[in-house]
């Protein structure tokens, strides 16, 4: 078993750690390009990690091979039109009983079914 730390940035980079081992990220990849990773949540068996960024994006990762399972483009938007560029997109993201939830910036709460392949 793995004991991961897990840490999206601004430049829209998701970073994961092995906290055993107190060293550099093991690995990184671009989740979100041209926008800031805003949430993040890992599903109960640790199979895959859901990002969120700024753009408004939703996307699915696999935590063995880092590859994109699913994205939903553009799932939420900015409240308004004099919004500053980091105020937008996904806040809160949860996993439960095979739906995933999002809340965005724009006050919307989502909800879409998981996959049973990931």
């Amino acid at each position: 078993s793995r004991s991961l730390l897990l840490s999206g940035g601004r430049d829209g980079v998701v970073a994961l750690f092995d906290v055993r081992m107190h060293t550099r990220a093991v690995h990184t990849f671009m989740a979100h390009a041209n926008a800031a990773v805003r949430a993040m949540v890992v599903d109960e068996h640790g199979r895959f990690v859901v990002t969120g960024g700024s753009e408004g994006d939703v996307k699915v990762w696999s935590l063995q091979t880092y590859q994109p399972l699913a994205a939903h483009r553009g799932v939420h938007g900015r409240r308004g039109f004099f919004e500053s560029k980091g105020d937008g997109g996904v806040c809160t993201l949860a996993v439960d009983d095979g739906w995933l939830y999002s809340m965005g910036s724009d006050g919307a709460l989502k909800r879409c079914p998981m996959s049973r392949d990931w």
